[in-house]
């Protein structure tokens, strides 16, 4: 009997932390009108990638960091100033060694340090400011794609629980500097989609978020869902859900968008969703944010501005916006989970724009006015 009691303590004890990290959020329902939000963008400059594909942008403290792939196999990174000047770039080698990366690589800057998070191999590499290895850190579950760099002092994180492919639900870590102690703040609903057919329906993953100190900012695409996580209060304090017409998906554009996602070889095992999505992306500015709305289907490549819903940190709706269109703006799939594809410095909007099939990257320089 008193076996019996100590489990029932223990299970009950895992019950009561288990359902304190999971997603509870209230949501209130809302209606978008066609105001205009007063945003502007305006094109400032481009400048034309050479010898790199793949390829994600990062703002730093001393410029920009675009990091791309050559021969599809080694990673390079290259140093640009602000007016997009190159400074310099280095090589890492594909490999499982001090100082390789097994695949894609996401780069963080503090400290002086080059923090990368190795996706594909699960594994956190320091580097100094000019590249020189510094240390390895591997993990039993390793280390995701880091969210933000909070004053040097921690790290948000982000992976998933399924199998790569098809998700459960996704998980948000704090990882501690210098030691990487984790932390689970929170974890979504389960969020694996299946049709009738037993197929995997591909853009699954709400993987639209930023960190804006101390909120987590968390979109869920298929359901235009977007929900506030306070870091202090260790809850969700917020939610809007819009109310959107859902537009039936056009089934004979499978074989294009197949061939966008790069998973052509998974077209047996794989469907798009019935309905086309109203949302793809979130954009964290300075004043508020916007969310892209999908008014192309699923195609990764776009042309031009897009539209766009501006909302300020409250989640007040404030009016529609025109946006410059970026390479995988559309990321709604795990096949654009690790990819940064634009980033912003002050007023600067930091951008990728590239075309697999022709090969042709370049990277833009916008200046928006909130």
């Amino acid at each position: 009997m008193k076996r019996i009691i100590q489990i029932l303590i223990v299970f009950l004890i895992f019950l009561i932390i288990n359902c304190s990290n999971k997603t509870e959020v209230k949501y209130k329902e809302i209606k978008v009108d066609n105001r205009d939000s007063g945003v502007r963008f305006e094109f400032v400059k481009r400048v034309k990638i050479e010898g790199t594909a793949y390829n994600s942008v990062y703002a730093y403290e001393k410029g920009l960091l675009v990091r791309g792939f050559k021969n599809r196999k080694n990673i390079i990174a290259k140093r640009y100033d602000f007016d997009m000047n190159l400074i310099d770039e280095h090589e890492f080698r594909n490999g499982q060694g001090p100082g390789e990366f097994g695949g894609s690589a996401q780069f963080v800057y503090c400290n002086n340090k080059w923090y990368a998070f190795d996706n594909t191999i699960q594994r956190l590499s320091i580097f100094d400011n000019d590249f020189n290895f510094i240390r390895l850190y591997v993990a039993k579950s390793g280390y995701p794609t880091p969210l933000i760099v909070d004053n040097c002092k921690k790290i948000f994180t982000v992976y998933d629980s399924g199998n790569g492919i098809e998700f459960d639900r996704l998980i948000f870590l704090r990882l501690s500097i210098p030691d990487f102690k984790k932390e689970i703040l929170f974890e979504t609903e389960d969020i694996r989609v299946r049709n009738n057919k037993k197929k995997a329906v591909l853009p699954i993953l709400p993987c639209s978020y930023f960190y804006k100190k101390p909120r987590i900012y968390f979109l869920r695409p298929d359901r235009y869902e977007i929900s506030i996580y306070d870091e202090k209060e260790e809850k969700f304090i917020k939610g809007i859900r819009v109310r959107f017409e859902k537009v039936k998906t056009d089934k004979s554009m499978y074989d294009e968008w197949f061939i966008d996602y790069g998973i052509r070889r998974n077209k047996e095992r794989y469907v798009f969703p019935d309905y086309i999505y109203p949302v793809s992306n979130i954009i964290n500015l300075k004043k508020g944010f916007i969310v892209i709305r999908n008014n192309n289907g699923y195609f990764v490549n776009c042309k031009g501005l897009v539209d766009g819903d501006y909302y300020d940190y409250g989640l007040n709706f404030k009016g529609k916006v025109k946006i410059p269109c970026f390479y995988r703006i559309n990321r709604i799939c795990y096949y654009q989970f690790f990819r940064l594809c634009y980033s912003i410095y002050e007023d600067n909007f930091y951008l990728i724009k590239e075309d697999e099939r022709k090969e042709e990257i370049w990277l833009e320089r916008w200046r928006f006015k909130e």
